[in-house]
């Protein structure tokens, strides 16, 4: 419910600020920071709630974590692509070496692409939500005109008669596959 609705917008708002923290990173690191200073400044001058997951990756690294194992932590409890393809990127310039603000660079740039594609495609594919939603309100909305304005006896037998029970089971099941149906054919993954 309630908390799944605000972990769910906190995860945009990280998602959203990702891009903006690369580029801080990246700017750290060509201005000569190492790349934990770059984080610190990341989570100095970050916006919140970015900022927050920051200081968390570097408080486990102050207490004696490894940079790799506060990574993965942080990968893990943030639960995105985005952030698994950050830090993995970063590990893996930290075992091979180069140039990090390349590698930034390029990191942002993909995470910015993968961002625009995903925001394409729930544009694309807002129409079909929207049908699922009204599929799964007309049946209502159908019996409540149907008892107001049409036949209210015939609708109380819906719900008092064993034939009236199969019929108003029958609209359900069907209403239900409709709407997962839908919901099926208009998600995807990028």
């Amino acid at each position: 419910g309630v908390l799944k609705y605000l972990t769910y917008k906190r995860l945009n708002k990280l998602e959203a600020q990702l891009v903006p923290g690369i580029q801080t990173l990246a700017s750290g690191v060509r201005a000569g920071l190492n790349l934990v200073q770059a984080m610190g400044l990341v989570a100095e001058e970050g916006t919140v709630p970015l900022r927050q997951e920051f200081r968390h990756l570097l408080r486990e690294y102050e207490f004696g974590i490894s940079l790799e194992d506060a990574m993965d932590n942080a990968s893990d409890r943030i639960g995105s692509g985005d952030f698994t393809l950050l830090f993995a990127a970063l590990q893996t310039h930290r075992e091979r070496g180069g140039n990090l603000g390349e590698t930034l660079d390029r990191i942002g740039e993909s995470i910015r692409e993968i961002q625009r594609l995903e925001n394409r495609v729930k544009t694309l594919t807002a129409q079909g939500r929207a049908t699922a939603r009204w599929l799964g309100a007309m049946p209502v909305v159908v019996l409540l005109i149907m008892y107001f304005l049409v036949d209210r006896e015939g609708v109380k037998a819906l719900f008092t008669e064993d034939m009236g029970n199969v019929i108003l089971f029958g609209i359900i099941v069907l209403t239900v596959l409709g709407f997962l149906w839908i919901r099926k054919i208009v998600a995807v993954d990028v």
